[in-house]
């Protein structure tokens, strides 16, 4: 938290104009002095937080079980997200140490609105920076310079066919879709938590998801290798994590209107949200079972013969068998007969 509240300190120029170094940049160099309030704050701090998947990770593989790699993607996409949102979105609104403001939130937790209310309006500027940041770094993913190093690296030692397997899959720590997942969610969550305080976020917001489509979508068809089905659960957290996200942004608009606004109607008003919001939440994670599939919708459509099959198709041999197992095992197969005989006596 120290390393997140020292890059958002410099991330304004006149931050820095009490050092005589970085004061005499500005005066005689404007352009650079631009270019450091731009993009070399939000750089350091994807920076930061790119190698944050590699230490969870880390703690994942040491310190829990998992039945695959799947599952060790899912619980870093759950817990970098947080991660995102505490030292990322929330940096400005905690301070310095997130050990101080939880105490004074577990004291006074209606003081929350004010707390946001009162730091992260003034950031807005920086997350207008960070946005566009984004898209350059998904370009550059993009781009799979990593791969490309790698592939000519072993080109030279083992031929071109190796070293393209050798090459792949891309580092699935950073660029896995756990993290993938928790990044793009943070980046929504950042829109829709400033959209009212400052529009142009929201066009930011658009352009940034539009070029992860394009980037995305010639990735996965075209050059990365096929990841293991994961049923969903990824999309599903997203859903959960950006509903999430909308209870922030009432939190910060009620405490917002609550200091600008003439008085406290505003302010109960936005804070009312709430209500639906939490019962929507609720109902979502009630009414979609999407990991089961309850047996009177089976039955139904079992029943119905004007509704299409589900999963129905035409099968291409009557039976399977394991490519390793012999043609024909004659012990093995009087054993079954021997075995079926006693079962029809009994």
């Amino acid at each position: 938290m120290p390393l997140v509240v020292f890059i958002q300190t410099i991330a304004s120029v006149e931050s820095l104009e009490k050092v005589s170094f970085f004061k005499n940049i500005i005066l005689h160099m404007p352009a650079v002095a631009a270019l450091w309030d731009g993009l070399v704050a939000s750089l350091a701090l994807s920076t930061c937080m790119s190698l944050l998947p590699m230490l969870l990770m880390l703690v994942f593989n040491s310190c829990f079980v998992a039945r695959a790699e799947v599952d060790q993607q899912h619980r870093l996409q759950v817990w970098y997200f947080y991660f995102l949102v505490i030292f990322v979105l929330l940096a400005t609104a905690i301070g310095s140490s997130i050990l101080i403001t939880g105490e004074q939130l577990m004291k006074q937790p209606l003081s929350a609105p004010a707390l946001l209310a009162e730091n992260m309006p003034s950031s807005t500027h920086f997350y207008l920076k960070f946005i566009p940041l984004q898209m350059a770094a998904y370009v550059t993913a993009g781009m799979r310079n990593g791969q490309l190093g790698k592939y000519l690296f072993f080109k030279s030692l083992y031929g071109s066919e190796e070293a393209k397997e050798l090459a792949e899959p891309e580092d699935q720590n950073f660029l896995g879709i756990g993290s993938r997942s928790a990044r793009a969610t943070l980046q929504l969550v950042t829109v829709i938590t400033f959209c009212q305080l400052s529009p142009l976020i929201s066009i930011l917001g658009f352009m940034n998801f539009t070029v992860v489509r394009m980037v995305h979508t010639w990735s996965f068809t075209e050059v990365e290798g096929r990841k293991p089905d994961s049923g969903g659960m990824f999309w599903v957290t997203q859903l959960y994590e950006t509903q999430q996200g909308l209870f922030l942004f009432v939190l910060l608009m009620s405490g917002v209107l609550a200091q600008r606004a003439s008085g406290p109607g505003p302010s109960i008003l936005a804070a009312s949200s709430f209500v639906p919001l939490g019962w929507a939440y609720q109902g979502f994670k009630r009414r979609y079972r999407w990991q089961h599939l309850q047996v009177e919708d089976i039955i139904d459509e079992d029943m119905d013969e004007n509704k299409p099959k589900i999963n129905m198709r035409t099968p291409t041999r009557s039976n399977y068998r394991q490519p390793e197992l012999p043609e024909h095992d004659n012990e093995v197969q009087n054993v079954a007969s021997g075995m079926r005989t006693k079962l029809s006596l009994c």
